[in-house]
């Protein structure tokens, strides 16, 4: 099942996962890449997201000059940003790792001119419900800012697009798995960009 792609330089970026159909041993995912500039598409690489002894879910995928950057999870949770440096079709090498902990999922990464965007969904371990995500990074992986907003229930940040009038982020509102009387309804509900 294809996660999420990215274009850059004649190259297809590909995140996506096989699922074990047998049942037997763990589904497994992966990041390919693939010379577009052939007819055949020839695929150069297919790397797992290894690090620290851990293999990762690979959620989302973005490429510019600087690197590959890619949001992986380990079973369920602690969601990371990965950057790394890719130079032939065996070399790749992991440049930095980023963790927040109010992080706990990233959906989308967006980048442009050196600048990483994400988002994704808070740690409701932090604030006792899940707020939408939006952060930015520099290219050597410094948080530059981040900000979260929702309701008192689950909401959370779908995809990031960069435009030249701004940044536009398109959102899950207004989920709540609890039914409680007390818990005032949120204000918005549903899909929405902002």
């Amino acid at each position: 099942m294809v996660l999420d792609g990215a274009v850059f330089e004649g190259r297809l970026y590909l995140a996506w996962f096989k699922a074990n159909s047998l049942c037997i041993g763990p589904d497994k995912s992966y990041l390919s890449i693939f010379d577009s500039n052939t007819a055949d598409a020839l695929e150069i690489l297919r790397t797992e997201l290894y690090y620290n002894g851990l293999y990762y879910s690979i959620d989302a995928v973005a490429v510019d000059q600087n690197g590959i950057y890619l949001s992986g999870s380990y079973a369920g949770g602690e969601s990371k940003l990965f950057a790394l440096d890719f130079k032939e079709a065996s070399i790749i090498s992991m440049k930095w790792v980023r963790m927040e902990n109010q992080w706990n999922g990233i959906a989308d990464i967006q980048v442009q001119e050196g600048d990483v965007y994400l988002t994704g969904v808070t740690d409701y371990r932090s604030v006792n419900y899940e707020d939408v995500l939006l952060a930015k990074f520099d290219v050597g992986g410094n948080l530059i800012w981040l900000s979260q907003w929702g309701t008192t229930c689950i909401d959370y940040g779908k995809a990031v697009e960069i435009r030249e009038d701004g940044l536009y982020v398109s959102v899950r509102a207004g989920f709540c798995s609890i039914l409680d009387p007390a818990t005032p309804a949120p204000a918005y509900s549903g899909d929405f960009i902002l």
